[in-house]
């Protein structure tokens, strides 16, 4: 694992890069030639064999915004030998200090974003994670990255892998991630580096080092950190790349091993009350019931094929979050809410689509258990009744009556009877076609209501409106005439 092969549009870039830093020597002269490396997790994705697209480079005496300037102009200088597109314009990214001599350029060469920035040094203070960022040395560079396996480089002009750590190659051929430096002050210094390591943990199924490990469970002031010196921006972006990602549940058991629970999924204090209660989470077993469940025979089609895309997120952020399902906060206007919404926005600051799906789940949960009771029992619900229920839910009802059937086996039911029980709810949804009920629209509109009736708007139309898709399901052949003609009826009866 100490070799990398370019593929065809790489070796082109490299070629590229290469031939521009031998013409740039000829004419600048110097004692440092030019030197460019790819880095980080390009280098660590090829030598596990896997394609990357995310292409950094490391320049060791330019800015990147000068490499990049001068590249272009090179490349202009040159009009027959390169094609066209080479010639695109590119963007400047400030660092968060803002000093001009440490931007980042991103240019796009074949078809690729390539990102180039000058070695690098940091220093970090108490106060924050963002460092005063200098130019470094090659080894510089190494030290003050997050993990050894993503502080390996490939140098372009000697084309050969290194490893200026001296543990990243064999930490890569072991799986085990591990910090550069000593790993209670690499996180103290930037706490986002554990759930970088978390997220790389998930992602290759590899380990985090005793020492990593010993470091987060003792230091209480790197669990502080985690919740004071990390933008919750930053750990929802975090979060989403876990969820997303091939194996969540194991980033979930490490952030239950670690203790990081509430720094991670915890409330923000300034939407608590006095009676807000942190809750007992118990993510272990949430998560090894999902897992079980996910390999259960009674476990129904629909239900299986919901484990997928925007579903897959949702599920398992319900998996971390359901803790809260009962505890209530305040918005930023002090009105009563979930708590689990504000986390969502707030806390980890994802978008409010997501809060409303992850919080429609976790208050259907009732009226699909009673839907689940009445399936299974005497009390059998209508055609009308699952298409409202399903309506409840929304696009995702197969994901909240998954989790449903999950809170209940938490709780302490037994999981394959569980399974049969609301497998018997998705066959009478299927059974009745009203499994898109969710988007199906009203035979009729507020407007057309209304107009109908003669009449102004005020509380009375939300009720017959609700009533109209009652009827809609009850009568799957009614006509648009005959909806009106029970419009009419009905509003008699409510007056």
């Amino acid at each position: 694992m100490t070799s990398i092969q370019l593929n065809d549009t790489e070796r082109q870039l490299s070629d590229l890069l290469v031939k521009f830093g031998r013409d740039w020597d000829a004419k600048n002269g110097g004692s440092d030639p030019l030197t460019l490396r790819f880095t980080g997790g390009w280098v660590r994705d090829k030598l596990l064999g896997q394609n990357s697209n995310d292409i950094d480079i490391a320049i060791n005496s330019l800015t990147g915004a000068e490499f990049v300037d001068q590249l272009h102009a090179w490349i202009s200088a040159n009009p027959g030998s390169y094609p066209d597109e080479l010639r695109s314009k590119h963007t400047i990214k400030l660092n968060p200090d803002k000093s001009k001599h440490l931007e980042t350029a991103t240019t796009n060469l074949f078809g690729l974003d390539v990102d180039f920035v000058n070695l690098r040094s940091e220093e970090y203070s108490d106060e924050s994670r963002v460092p005063v960022v200098q130019f470094g040395t090659a080894e510089q560079d190494a030290y003050r990255r997050d993990a050894t396996l993503n502080a390996l480089f490939y140098n372009l002009q000697e084309k050969k892998v290194e490893d200026l750590t001296g543990r990243g190659l064999a930490d890569l051929e072991e799986g085990i991630l591990r910090t550069p430096l000593a790993p209670k002050q690499t996180f103290k210094d930037d706490p986002l580096r554990v759930l970088r390591l978390i997220r790389f943990a998930a992602r290759f199924n590899f380990q985090l080092a005793p020492e990593a490990i010993e470091a987060i469970v003792s230091g209480e002031d790197i669990k502080h950190a985690l919740e004071t010196k990390i933008s919750r921006e930053r750990v929802g972006i975090e979060l989403d790349k876990m969820f997303s990602g091939p194996c969540p549940e194991y980033g979930l058991r490490l952030i239950a091993k670690l203790g990081l629970e509430h720094e991670i999924f915890g409330l923000p204090d300034k939407y608590a009350t006095k009676d807000t209660t942190k809750p007992i989470f118990h993510l272990s077993r949430a998560v090894d019931t999902w897992e079980a469940i996910r390999s259960s025979e009674n476990l129904h089609i629909n239900l299986l094929t919901a484990y997928s895309g925007e579903t897959k997120k949702m599920i398992w952020a319900l998996c971390a979050l359901y803790p809260w399902d009962k505890i209530t906060a305040v918005t930023e206007k002090n009105k009563p809410c979930l708590a689990l919404f504000m986390i969502i926005r707030e806390g980890i600051k994802w978008s409010t689509h997501d809060g409303d799906v992850i919080t429609a789940a976790i208050n259907t949960v009732d009226a699909i258990e009673e839907a689940v009771e009445g399936v299974n029992g005497g009390n059998k619900p209508s055609r009308a009744d699952l298409a409202l229920l399903v309506r409840k839910c929304g696009e995702h009802w197969t994901a909240n009556v998954l989790f449903a059937a999950q809170k209940t086996i938490v709780s302490g039911a037994d999981m394959e009877s569980t399974l049969k029980r609301y497998s018997a709810l998705v066959d009478a949804i299927v059974d009745q076609k009203v499994d898109d009920s969710w988007s199906v629209k009203p035979l009729v509109n507020g407007k057309e209501i209304m107009a109908t009736l003669q009449a102004k708007p005020g509380k009375w139309l939300a009720t017959l409106l609700n009533d109209v898709v009652v009827w809609q399901f009850t009568n799957p052949e009614g006509t648009k005439k005959q909806c009106l003609d029970y419009v009419v009826e009905r509003k008699k009866q409510l007056e």
